[in-house]
């Protein structure tokens, strides 16, 4: 009966220590999910140096809904506030706000199925491109990314220059 007791324990142990092994190894080399999204949160660039990632505001909810923590993406969308965006969008919809201001929204695709959402507010003085464009054109967009929505599949834009996009 002793024997027994002891080939269970030892059995038991070492499927627990094969199993802790393997976590370590794992961990060690980069595997480990919380690893790869922390990984996420601290390098989200729009453009990195050189202008050698861009991404779309479509990669960029993307990316974001791939973290399975809400607090991981939250911290990973705040990581986009301040990264200066240069997007062709279509013009999806103008609100006017007071005298001079309208928030304009854009979407960055026409296949409503893909679309994300691309929001700001501009003086018309400042963009007069809105007084001649129509909705579904397309447009240059340049600015900041002031907030990040990946649940809305939208972003907010500020410090915004529209433009003419040349191809």
């Amino acid at each position: 009966m002793i024997l027994t007791d002891i080939k269970t324990h030892a059995s038991a142990f070492g499927v627990a220590a094969c199993v802790g092994l393997l976590l370590y190894l794992l961990s060690i080399n980069g595997n480990d999910q919380n690893k790869t999204e922390q990984n996420m949160v601290s390098a989200p660039g729009i453009v990195q140096e050189g202008g050698s990632e861009s991404l779309t505001p479509f990669e960029i909810i993307d990316k974001l809904k791939a973290i399975a923590t809400p607090s991981l993406r939250e911290k990973a969308a705040q990581g986009y506030v301040g990264s200066e965006a240069e997007w062709n969008l279509y013009l999806k919809k103008i609100i006017n706000q007071k005298k001079n201001d309208v928030h304009v929204v854009f979407t960055d695709t026409i296949d409503i199925p893909h679309n994300t959402f691309v929001s700001c507010v501009v003086s018309l003085n400042d963009n007069k491109i809105l007084k001649v464009i129509e909705e579904g054109m397309l447009v240059n967009v340049l600015g900041q990314i002031s907030k990040v929505a990946p649940n809305n599949d939208s972003i907010e834009l500020e410090n915004v220059i529209l433009k003419t996009p040349t191809k």
